[in-house]
């Protein structure tokens, strides 16, 4: 029977160096300071889990694991990118995954490679930091490692955040640094209980950029340091008002309570009294902003209209069908999908993801039905109307469940 595995194997291991020497020279061009462990060749195969503060993180890492190939694993959504599909299937070796569902294939695959004697690289997190802070995640990813039984490695990743925020674009100056926390032997993991584990890997990746900047004190000579922050904090929480906030240059300010805060050269809030002191405990109280809006009151007008959007279901060879195309109103709990007169009810999504950060779209699952779909909006919505819808399904679930 023929090895479906060997030849993509062997083609990554081919290009693998290759790989490795224009991403250090790409790295150096866009991020210019970089300081990476360099890793030492480890016995295969093994796990390694990071955090994930940019889009650039698998990239990084596979610089300190130059000598030592692994398959990281990826979200589909981002895979369909035709910028992100040419240099993840061409130099990067990938796993594809439904983050919405428990993905058989993709953990099959995982199984099925390590078998083959290859290391997997995953972000527990499942998606790049929004706020600077490492984001909570469950035990099942670690329980499915620990199954493997094969050593985990974990690795931290800092000043990404700063330096290319997932909201905003590149910044000059800063640095970014990459290095191994620790390495699980098979026999340590095994010999813990899954809480320890679990409890101990989260402590290992675990970041607060704005914590560390102010150790490193890294400059960044930029005088636009708050664009795009409007994008995903743009809730004020003097006025309570949302879609207020500008943030432009250096300065953070709301249409009705004027200036909230200044950015320094260190990317550090300043200025900022009765403000927050920087984008980790803003996003933590605009999450609770949407608790209380949408957990203890009752909505029946609509919240969000969304005159453009595509609903398209994700088939099991990861390609789209469309499902929806049209005007799309948006209610406490449901979604109705005005053209062809049909009904989403929020109760019926089983989990969900926002996925990219320029156009971004939302993955969400049904309950019930096996089937995952991609919502994504046109010109006339932004950003922040994503994050809206977001936040309305994840408190709807949250008082349902």
């Amino acid at each position: 029977m023929k090895d479906k595995y060997l030849p993509k194997i062997l083609k990554y291991q081919l290009t693998w160096p290759f790989m490795c020497l224009l991403t250090q020279k790409m790295l150096r061009e866009k991020y210019g300071k970089i300081k990476i462990e360099k890793i030492k060749k480890i016995r295969k195969p093994f796990i390694i889990l990071s955090n994930h503060v940019s889009g650039m993180d698998a990239w990084i890492i596979a610089l300190s694991f130059r000598k030592q190939m692994f398959f990281s694993v990826m979200a589909e959504g981002l895979l369909r990118s035709p910028v992100m599909k040419k240099k993840s299937s061409q130099f990067i070796p990938y796993i594809p995954i439904n983050r919405c569902t428990s993905d058989v294939r993709a953990v099959k695959e995982m199984k099925d490679l390590i078998a083959h004697k290859q290391s997997i690289l995953v972000f527990p997190e499942a998606r790049v930091t929004t706020y600077g802070e490492t984001m909570d995640f469950d035990d099942s990813l670690i329980r499915l490692a620990k199954f493997f039984n094969v050593p985990i490695i974990t690795y931290k990743i800092q000043g990404g955040y700063l330096k290319n925020p997932y909201w905003g674009g590149l910044r000059k100056g800063g640095s970014i640094s990459g290095h191994i926390v620790k390495i699980y032997d098979v026999q340590e993991i095994q010999s813990s209980s899954l809480d320890d584990l679990y409890s101990n890997i989260k402590k290992d990746l675990y970041e607060n950029s704005y914590e560390t900047q102010k150790i490193q004190k890294c400059v960044f000579p930029d005088d636009d340091l708050a664009k795009g922050m409007d994008k995903y904090f743009f809730v004020c929480p003097k006025c309570k008002k949302m879609f207020v906030i500008n943030s432009q240059n250096n300065l953070i300010t709301c249409n009705n309570c004027g200036k909230l805060a200044k950015i320094n050269e260190y990317g550090l809030f300043t200025e900022n009294d009765d403000f927050f002191p920087s984008t980790i405990p803003w996003h933590k109280w605009q999450e609770q902003y949407f608790d209380e809006l949408y957990g203890n009151q009752k909505h029946t007008n609509p919240l969000i209209k969304i005159n453009n959007g595509d609903i398209n279901e994700i088939m099991e060879n990861h390609e789209l069908e469309k499902y929806y195309n049209g005007k799309i109103i948006v209610y406490q709990d449901r979604l109705e999908l005005i053209d062809e007169n049909k009904v989403i009810p929020l109760k019926e999504i089983q989990s969900m993801f926002v996925v990219g950060n320029e156009n971004p779209l939302i993955e969400f699952a049904i309950i019930n039905q096996g089937r995952t779909f991609e919502l994504k909006v046109g010109h006339d919505n932004t950003y922040s109307d994503m994050v809206h819808l977001y936040n309305i399904i994840r408190v709807y679930k949250k008082i349902t469940d």
